[in-house]
């Protein structure tokens, strides 16, 4: 049975002369404990919500390593995680959320284009964030959105800039590439 059940019985006894409760009935939730199990319900979330909030913010512990495999001269690979940042609402939803990223990027032919995307992603997806909020719909269907709109962004960007390095540099830069793998979270 849970918390907030009314359950109304009638008393006898056994037997044996011990009491017991007979017709004992579930009758759903009362209108005085429907309201104190949605306060309770309401306080319970907005701790849980510190909780998470709170969680990353400042709770997350992170690490790297990297090696530089054999026959290479440089270290192509990066990685990034960025502090915490509050987007005023996402999608439909209207109060604040907490995100958090971090990404490791495999540079291929040199380190150009990683390093490129590991100072710029970030950026473009949070600005994205930010301009979802204007839009309707679930925040599912925002946050895809802003991630996609950050990724498009990113890679529009290195190549417009590739594009107007002189020549030696943009053979280099144009060459180089590279695998992303992100993680964002969102918190409440």
């Amino acid at each position: 049975i849970a918390q907030g059940v009314l359950v109304t019985f009638e008393m006898s006894s056994r037997e044996d002369g011990t009491p017991c409760a007979i017709k004992v009935r579930c009758e759903g939730l009362s209108r005085i404990d429907e309201e104190q199990v949605a306060l309770q319900s309401a306080l319970k979330s907005s701790a849980d919500d510190a909780q998470v909030r709170n969680f990353i913010h400042s709770g997350l512990r992170v690490g790297s390593h990297q090696e530089l495999g054999k026959g290479k001269v440089l270290m192509e690979d990066r990685f990034t995680h960025q502090a915490s940042l509050e987007v005023d609402g996402l999608g439909g939803l209207s109060k604040k959320i907490v995100c958090r990223s971090f990404g490791v990027f495999d540079g291929h032919a040199g380190p150009s284009c990683s390093e490129f995307v590991s100072t710029q992603l970030d950026k473009n997806v949070f600005d994205c964030l930010r301009d979802q909020r204007k839009r309707e719909g679930t925040s599912d269907i925002a946050f895809r959105s802003a991630m996609l709109a950050g990724f498009r962004i990113t890679e529009h960007n290195f190549h417009q800039y590739a594009n107007k390095l002189d020549v030696g540099s943009t053979r280099t830069w144009g060459s180089s590439g590279s695998t992303a793998c992100v993680a964002t979270l969102l918190g409440p």
